[in-house]
């Protein structure tokens, strides 16, 4: 009897552990992959996100609002001033494997910033971001962190837990001194099975309390404040996928962007045939009034709050900025503030607090 209770014990044991996943390098993207993605409403994922051992996180229903392709571009293709910091053999600890479009840009007050770059590096035992660039009036600005802000350490396991506080500083030609701190702490907190749109497939749940701050000195004008927002990054990674499978961003435990890998979908929006163009949202998080600014020629001004209801709409064509009042901003929580144009859109997410 004894003998049969210690085989049940085992068998349920080993059950167990084969659901769990361990991830590494090789889960990885590699230089040159396009993955495509999908982004839905952020109410789509529920108040509760659960974390814990042998969970299914069925997301069957999601549907698909936007779509992009991210591609992982060698830096040998990448400008100039990239290669330079981020592929110098005389200094590896930067050396990127490749660079990403997207990611944090910079806000800042009058100031035309566009082609925002993340840069990754990835090995046996971590995958990390070392760096980012942005463009500045033209001029490709490199961003290198003192220490990398770590993703994620290999091989990857429930349980498992990280750390990592990353500073980079970068002078800005005719401007003045830009500099970010970011801290993260990661912890995998869950496994289990993921169901979307995409397919089902077996993962680990890391989540990560992220802390950026943002700040400028500009050469002939007061510091401009600073700006730190705090966000958690929910993200399930599966095997051999390249990036996570889902991603599920809050800030102040309200859910801003739920984004997945998937296949092409027919996407009906409003923006469906625009270009996607830059806008500049300050401050952010804001407690009183926030500026949007642009270059681009929209035309039209909508602001949603995280329902997807429309609270706002105004004419902005032939304007190149807008002051968002508090009698708009009348709650805290999370806005949408959209831009359109005949030719191009603009989608930002402002917190109020």
């Amino acid at each position: 009897m004894k003998k049969y209770i210690y085989t049940l014990i085992l068998a349920a044991i080993t059950l167990g552990l084969q659901g769990q996943i361990t991830i590494t390098e090789s889960d990885m993207p590699l230089s040159g992959d396009t993955i495509r993605t999908s982004t839905t409403l952020p109410t789509s994922v529920g108040l509760n996100i659960p974390a814990g051992a042998n969970i299914t996180w069925d997301y069957s229903g999601f549907t698909a609002q936007s779509q992009t392709v991210t591609e992982f571009e060698d830096i040998s293709q990448l400008p100039f001033t990239y290669q330079a910091v981020f592929n110098n053999p005389l200094n590896p600890s930067l050396m990127a494997d490749y660079g990403v479009t997207g990611g944090d840009s910079i806000n800042i007050p009058n100031i035309q910033v566009t082609d925002p770059y993340t840069f990754y590096k990835k090995n046996s035992s971590a995958y990390s971001i070392v760096g980012f660039g942005v463009t500045i009036s033209g001029f490709s600005i490199p961003a290198a962190y003192d220490n990398p802000d770590l993703l994620y350490e290999f091989p990857l396991n429930y349980g498992d837990s990280s750390s990592s506080h990353s500073i980079s500083g970068q002078s800005v030609p005719s401007l003045g001194y830009f500099e970010r701190e970011v801290t993260r702490d990661n912890e995998v907190d869950g496994w289990g099975t993921l169901i979307t749109p995409y397919g089902t497939f077996d993962v680990v749940r890391v989540k990560s309390e992220v802390i950026q701050r943002d700040s400028i000195n500009f050469d002939s004008l007061p510091a401009f404040p600073a700006i730190t927002t705090n966000r958690t990054e929910i993200k399930f990674l599966g095997k051999g996928q390249g990036i996570p499978l889902l991603t599920i961003t809050q800030q102040s435990g309200i859910t801003v962007n739920v984004e997945y890998i998937d296949s092409v979908r027919n996407v009906n929006t409003s923006t469906g045939n625009l270009e996607q163009k830059e806008s500049n949202l300050y401050p952010n998080p804001v407690y009183g009034e926030a500026t949007l600014s642009w270059h681009a020629d929209f035309q039209d001004l909508k602001i949603y709050n995280a329902l997807g209801q429309l609270l706002f709409q105004a004419d902005v064509k032939n304007r190149k900025r807008y002051t968002i009042g508090e009698d708009i901003l009348s709650t805290t929580g999370i806005y949408i503030i959209e831009l359109t144009g005949e030719k191009a859109y603009s989608h930002q997410k402002l917190l109020k607090k």
